[in-house]
Order: structure tokens, then C-alpha cells, then sequence
């Protein structure tokens, strides 16, 4: 039995979404493409901006240094100190304490006009013998920095001594007095957000390396005002961190830290408090792993990934980093993949709406051409039940079927019943047509003499409209 539907009619809307669902799959890895070549170009430039802008201030430090140890009367001073700190009887006389207190009085403007703290003088033992306070005498120089002072004396180059945490001495705490005791209380509970990082430069006497001269640097205001410079939207941000994992720059994200519970609330900042963990990382050997980014770095790889990776706040990022061999730590800039991919996600909604609007026209389309067809059909229907087809008028409808439509009729000379098979216009293709004359043809041959129980073809024909006729009668046995 059939509708008089046609297939194509189906199968319209069907190849109209296969064929938005190739393109868009097929836009959807260009676009990604496309997007993820953006990214990685802002996350390389970003990066290469503070690293470039990073290394330009550090050689600048290094000048400014060396030009202040060069100075006449600062190398004059340095070196009668230095040459007394070799000797333990002289070390602490009378003449050297005022030879300290001059150092300190002529160092103490100029380095306030440069923005550095405090300057030290360090001996090639590795002592610090005076600084511009006149505090921390015959001091030895930390642990951590010994490795930077031996380059120092063996190269006779100025070298940056990255953010470190100073020790609690009487050249960085609260001064004495009779508060010194509360001031020591408090400094001793902020020891933890203090970070200092040094640039020092070679004090010579007669070209030989005699010592060192050490400024102090608030790492606040230069290395990491530096590093956040250059940052992509509201969570990029570019980092400094050690060859620990350590970071040595401060964070944009100390508040979230500090509610993530990543960050202790005693600590005002996460530079030297914070290591670079994947705070949901398994532990290995009793320690979380290094966040991506931060251990590509470490092991000497510079490079860029543009596929999302979890960073110390447990977030997923895109970065791009770099280790500097020269300064002994690493850079590494990075964003949020929900903010590196928003045109991404606003392509894919817009595409998504439109390719969901295309749907519906699509099957607006089937539907009308659906219910168009009905209608006409039901149209044709009720104008043959009026119609008079030549001689015979069409009473009422007995039977559907593939090849027609059978309807009870009435002769009007006659005044007998008959039957009327027509092929209607709607499915009558040529080959449609072709089986109806078949059909009667073969009907035709059952006539002489008629076999009972069949049918007998009286008439054929075709209307105006294109209606394909025949009448028959009923043979009973």
C-alpha cells in the first residue's frame, strides 16, 4: 500500500544535515586550528615581551652596579676595608669602624636615588664586612648564595642573585631601643613575606677581584612589577620560579590561593611561599608533582602548549615557558583555557544555533511539502467525488491501492453501476503509467471468454488533467 508519498521528498532534509554536519565538523577543526595558532602566537610573544624586558633590566642592574662599584671613592673605601677584613686583629679597630661608617655614609644617597636598600660588602671568604647601615659585620654571606660569589670572584662578571628570603639580623630587623623586643616579635612573625634579591658587582684592586659590592633590591617593585607587565586578559599572568619549582615572583592569584587554602593567610605574598605543584597530582616519593608547564622549565625545555594542563590552582591553562641557564631560574606565562578559547566557544554556540535553525527550516520544509501534498491529494479526492469523467459520474471511493484508486461510478445513458480505476497525476510517472497500461492490457486477455471471479476492462483512457482511466466490471463465476 502506498501514500503516494514520494521518497526524495524524505530524504531532502536528511542530506541537508549530513551535509551541514560534514561542513561544520569540517569548520570546527579549521576554526580550532586557526584559534590554537592565535593562542600559541600570543602565549610566545607574551612570553618573549618579559623575558625580554626581564633581561633588559637585569643588564641594566648589572651596569648600574658595576658603575657604582667603579667609583673612585667607593673603591677606595671598599678596598682599605677588605684589606683589613683579612686581618683578625685589625677587623675590628677603631680606624675601620669609621672607614664602615663613611662607606655607609657616602653609599646611603646614591643608592637611594637608584631605588636599592642596602649595600654590602662581601670579601672573597665570602664574609660580609660592612654595608651601608653598618649592620651585619663579619657576617657570612647565606649558603644559597655562595655558588653566585664564587662565580663572581672567578669571573670578575657582575651576577643577579634571584629573590631569596634574608635572614633575621640586626642590618634587616627592627632597630634596638626599648620597643626592640615587640619590634622583634613583629618582624619575626612577617619574616615570611619579606623577599629581597641582590645584583652584585666585582671591587678591584689593581685589576685583581678584592671583593664584591652587593645592593638590595625590593623584588616587588622591579622583578615582579616586570613579569606583570605583559599579561593576556583577566587570568593570564607571567611567573619567575626557581630550579625547585620555588616561585620567586609573586602571584596574581593570592587571594584565590589563600581561599583554595594553597596559600597560608599569615603570608601576604605567594613569592618563595609557594611551590608550583599540581595540587591535584598523585604524590610521588611523598610529594605532588610539578605543574607542567613549570617541569618542562626545570629540565631545560623551552617551548608553548596549547593543550589545557592543570597549573598550581588546579585550573586548566595553555602556557608557554622558558629557562634562562644564565640566571638560574625559569619564566613561564599562561591563561585560563576558558579565556584562551572564549571565540572558540562563541563560534561553536553561533554555528550551533544556526546549524540548529537550518534544521528547522529543513524540516519546515518536509513538513509543508508533506502536508501539501496530503491536502492536494485530498483536494484531487474531493473534486473527483463531484467530477463527472465522461459518461460516468464518481460516487464514492471503494479502494487504494499501488496502482490506483478505485472508485464506485454510475453511467449516465446506462444507469448501471461500474467500477473506475484511476491513476492519479501525483504518482503517475511514465513508469507509473506504464505498469496501468500494462495492467489493463493483460486484464484485457481474460475476456475471452471471461473466467469467473475476475474482471472485465470495458474502457481506458486519459483525461484532461492527466488522469489515467479504466473501467471495468465485475465476472462472477
Amino acid at each position: 500500500m502506498s501514500n503516494g508519498f514520494k521518497q526524495p521528498v524524505w530524504v531532502v532534509p536528511l542530506v541537508i544535515a549530513g551535509l551541514v554536519a560534514v561542513f561544520g565538523w569540517w569548520a570546527n577543526l579549521r576554526l580550532r586550528h586557526t584559534v590554537e595558532q592565535q593562542v600559541r602566537a600570543e602565549l610566545t610573544g607574551t612570553l618573549d615581551a618579559n623575558v625580554t624586558a626581564l633581561e633588559i633590566w637585569m643588564t641594566n642592574q648589572t651596569k648600574l652596579a658595576t658603575s657604582l662599584a667603579d667609583e673612585g671613592r667607593v673603591r677606595s673605601l671598599a678596598n682599605t676595608i677588605l684589606q683589613k677584613s683579612y686581618d683578625p686583629a685589625a677587623g675590628r679597630d677603631a680606624a675601620n669602624a669609621v672607614e664602615a661608617e663613611e662607606f655607609g655614609a657616602y653609599l646611603r644617597p646614591r643608592l637611594a636615588g637608584v631605588g636599592y636598600q642596602i649595600a654590602e660588602l662581601v670579601n672573597t671568604n665570602f664574609v660580609m664586612v660592612a654595608n651601608s647601615r653598618r649592620a651585619g659585620l663579619n657576617r657570612q654571606v647565606p649558603e644559597s648564595h655562595t655558588n653566585q660569589f664564587a662565580e663572581l670572584f672567578a669571573s670578575g662578571q657582575p651576577v643577579i642573585i634571584t629573590p631569596y628570603k634574608p635572614e633575621f639580623t640586626r642590618g634587616f630587623g627592627p632597630r634596638s631601643g626599648r620597643n626592640s623586643q615587640v619590634q622583634t616579635n613583629r618582624f619575626a612573625a612577617r619574616r615570611g613575606d619579606i623577599t629581597l634579591m641582590q645584583v652584585a658587582a666585582p671591587i678591584r684592586n689593581n685589576g685583581i677581584v678584592a671583593g664584591a659590592l652587593a645592593m638590595v633590591i625590593n623584588p616587588d617593585h622591579e622583578f615582579t612589577r616586570i613579569l606583570s607587565v605583559a599579561r593576556s586578559g583577566e587570568s593570564g599572568e607571567t611567573y619567575a620560579f626557581d630550579q625547585t619549582g620555588l616561585l620567586i615572583s609573586r602571584s596574581r592569584f593570592d587571594d584565590q590561593l589563600k581561599k583554595l587554602g594553597l596559600l597560608d593567610e599569615t603570608n601576604t605574598s605567594s613569592a618563595l611561599n609557594l611551590r608550583l605543584h599540581d595540587p591535584q597530582g598523585q604524590p610521588v616519593d611523598g610529594a605532588k608533582p610539578l605543574i607542567h608547564i613549570v617541569a618542562n622549565a626545570v629540565a631545560g625545555d623551552d617551548g608553548v602548549d596549547v593543550n589545557p594542563s592543570r597549573d598550581y590552582r588546579g585550573v586548566d591553562v595553555v602556557g608557554a615557558w622558558r629557562w634562562l641557564p644564565g640566571h638560574g631560574f625559569g619564566v613561564a606565562t599562561q591563561i585560563d583555557v576558558r579565556e584562551a578559547y572564549q571565540p572558540l566557544r562563541v563560534l561553536k554556540l553561533i554555528f550551533l544555533v544556526l546549524f540548529l535553525l537550518l534544521l528547522l527550516c529543513a524540516n519546515g520544509m518536509f513538513l509543508f511539502s508533506y502536508s501539501n501534498l496530503i491536502w492536494r491529494r485530498r483536494l484531487g479526492e474531493a473534486e473527483l467525488m463531484v467530477k463527472q469523467l465522461g459518461q460516468y459520474t464518481l460516487e464514492e471511493k471503494i479502494g487504494e491501492g499501488g496502482m490506483g484508486v478505485v472508485y464506485r461510478a454510475r453511467h449516465a445513458l446506462m444507469r448501471r453501476d461500474t467500477a473506475v480505476k484511476l491513476l492519479l497525476p501525483d504518482v503517475a510517472d511514465p513508469a507509473a503509467i506504464q505498469r496501468f497500461e500494462r495492467e489493463v492490457c493483460l486484464t484485457c486477455q481474460l475476456t475471452h471468454p471471461p473466467p469467473p471471479n475476475t474482471i472485465q476492462v470495458y474502457d481506458y483512457g486519459h483525461t484532461p488533467e492527466g488522469i489515467s482511466i479504466s473501467r471495468w466490471n465485475f465476472c462472477a463465476g
